[in-house]
């Protein structure tokens, strides 16, 4: 009996092995390669929405994939990304009749542990 106990404690702490190995048993605290974008809607009246990745999309499918967030005027996305080149993309949706009116792009490099601050300010202007 005694030895069907120790083979049933020494499973359950393999078990437990197991589990913290695939929950990343280091611990995983510590500074991680990511750094912040803002970007800030300062045009009054219309709807801003944000996607950041590799490339800027070409269809609506393809922006919100990239996880596009919405912006209402005098509010801001913010993004935290892994460091590197980013490419932050932006569209302008007319209120009135949800109309695209502008889109703009451009290329920021995310640099680990700094917020890189853009803004829209008029359509087509994201700076």
């Amino acid at each position: 009996m005694k030895a069907v106990t120790n083979l049933l404690m020494a499973f359950a702490v393999l078990a437990m092995m197991s589990t913290s190995a695939l929950a990343g048993g280091d611990g995983g605290g510590g500074a991680k390669d990511d750094g912040t974008i803002v970007v800030a809607n300062n045009f009054a009246g219309q709807v801003m929405a944000v996607a950041v990745g590799p490339t800027a999309p070409t269809t609506i499918t393809e922006f919100l994939a990239q996880g596009a967030q919405f912006v209402q005027p005098g509010a801001a996305a913010t993004f935290s990304l892994a460091a590197g080149e980013q490419t932050v993309s932006a569209i302008f949706i007319d209120d009135v009749g949800l109309v695209v009116t502008a889109t703009d792009a451009t290329t920021v490099t995310v640099v680990s542990g700094q917020t890189t601050n853009l803004s829209g300010d008029a359509p087509g202007v994201l700076n």
